[in-house]
């Protein structure tokens, strides 16, 4: 509650800041532009926007780092080839280009990502104007469908030892052309997918 009190008045003094001033540095002052319908920029709005951007882009990511973090202090070797190539670029500070060059560091952060699957309530899809065909199935017009991240990322087929952290399936999947990521459904899928995804390496 006191979380929401706060994200409130900052929505409000954001609110104020772009009607006095014309203020748009921020995420608040991008949502309050005239081109927004003034129902759409509400403080309640805000609010939300801004709880749901805080959950996204926080407890998600440290998740995945403690996952990431876990794994390389239980494989000393990966942890170590992680430290060689990121010695190779010679810097203490690189670049977020330079570090997205590294294909071990990838096959690591890949990693993390797959075995680090949080498995939310699926979120629903309807097709309400058309069936879909799958293979031999035919899904009528307006059934609610779901998938599990579970169910594909443990599946052995895809991923052999699907519990093991392994940045090297990723490289190999890679040299023989082969396209795991679209089998990592952390984000979910189609137009409806999280907008992290485009800062995801996978």
């Amino acid at each position: 509650m006191e979380m929401r009190n706060g994200l409130k008045n900052m929505a409000s003094n954001s609110v104020k800041a772009c009607q006095e001033k014309g203020e748009r540095a921020t995420i608040f002052g991008a949502m309050n532009v005239e081109e927004i319908p003034a129902s759409e920029r509400t403080v309640e709005r805000l609010t939300d926007e801004a709880q749901i951007l805080i959950a996204a882009g926080t407890e998600t990511t440290a998740r995945d780092l403690v996952v990431w973090t876990y794994s390389l202090c239980l494989q000393h070797d990966v942890l170590h080839r992680l430290r060689k190539e990121l010695k190779q670029l010679g810097s203490d500070r690189p670049t977020w280009t330079e570090l997205e060059s590294l294909p071990y560091l990838g096959g690591d952060q890949r990693g993390s990502s797959h075995v680090n699957w949080i498995d939310y309530p699926p979120a629903e899809r309807v097709a309400p104007d058309e069936d879909l065909v799958h293979n031999d199935w035919v899904i009528p017009r307006g059934t609610p469908i779901s998938s599990s991240s579970y169910l594909i990322t443990m599946n052995p087929d895809l991923f052999p030892e699907p519990t093991t952290f392994n940045p090297d399936r990723w490289l190999k999947a890679a040299e023989n052309g082969e396209n795991l990521g679209q089998f990592i459904t952390n984000f979910t899928k189609g137009s409806r997918s999280c907008i992290g995804i485009k800062y995801d390496p996978g």
